[in-house]
């Protein structure tokens, strides 16, 4: 179940996993062999984008990779640490007592300039 929050609230909901079969879970949930070999190209990859992404590249798929690097990943908490700092920092604020909105527009606000230095990054 999700609810968004605005003038009119919504509620969606969602399939819980306990309601599907043993059957269906065979059929649609990664096996532990499956996650492993994930995990593995995962791993090989990381090492591949870290080595210069030299080599044959229809071996490796790198996108959304990026940023599991040792250094992107310290980049990625410092943004992470931020936006709960920006989000925590609204909620204290006055005019989030009387704009519902304020805490998710400070936010908003946060994470644009985020998406803007992810799209120069990946143009370059």
């Amino acid at each position: 179940m999700s609810i968004s929050f605005s003038e009119a609230p919504v509620v969606h909901e969602h399939w819980c996993r306990d309601d599907f079969s043993d059957t269906e879970h065979r059929q649609y949930w990664y096996t532990k062999k499956e996650l492993s070999a994930i995990k593995r190209d995962t791993k090989k990859t990381i090492t591949w984008i870290m080595g210069g992404m030299n080599g044959n590249r229809d071996l490796f798929c790198p996108k959304g990779l990026e940023w599991k690097t040792p250094t992107n990943l310290r980049i990625h908490k410092l943004h992470k640490e931020e936006a709960i700092r920006t989000v925590l920092k609204a909620q204290e604020s006055p005019s989030s007592k009387s704009d519902p909105e304020w805490v998710a527009k400070a936010y908003a606000t946060y994470s644009t300039h985020s998406m803007e230095e992810a799209i120069m990054a990946a143009t370059e």
